[in-house]
This record gives structure tokens, sequence and C-alpha cells, in this order.
């Protein structure tokens, strides 16, 4: 399933879905967030329920991507 951006609202916001944060990204996916995250700033994924460890891996994705784009490595996330 391809990800899709979503916008919230014209001044910041976006909702990312057709991703499972719980399998491998593939680079595509990467640079479809990470250019998500620039140009709306603020993202969500649509969830009615959302667990510890999902919440946490979700924060683990964002962190890497971010890491990725200072210094130019691939994204690595571990699976522990």
């Amino acid at each position: 399933m391809a990800v899709t951006v979503t916008p919230m609202s014209p001044a910041c916001g976006a909702e990312i879905s057709g991703v499972d944060l719980r399998q491998p990204l593939s680079d595509d996916d990467v640079a479809t967030i990470y250019r998500a995250w620039l140009d709306h700033l603020v993202m969500g994924t649509p969830t009615g329920h959302t667990t510890i460890q999902e919440g946490r891996l979700t924060v683990e994705v964002t962190l890497a991507i971010e890491e990725s784009s200072r210094t130019g490595l691939p994204v690595a996330i571990s699976k522990g």
C-alpha cells in the first residue's frame, strides 16, 4: 500500500496513512514521510487505538528519519 499524505489545514498538519510502522519502510516511504514532515510541520496517523509499543515505535521512526536527514545515512530502526 502506498503512503498517502492528506493535509489537515492550509497552515500546517497532515495525516499519514497507508503505512504500517511495524513493518520495514521502503526508501520511497521514508522519502514521502520526510517530505510531508518538511511541508506540513506536524503529522499524525489515523488510529482508534494505539498501544504503548506502537507509540514508542512511532517516536523511534520519527527520530530515525530526522537523524537520517541530518547525516545522509540510511534510516535504521531496531526491531526490539
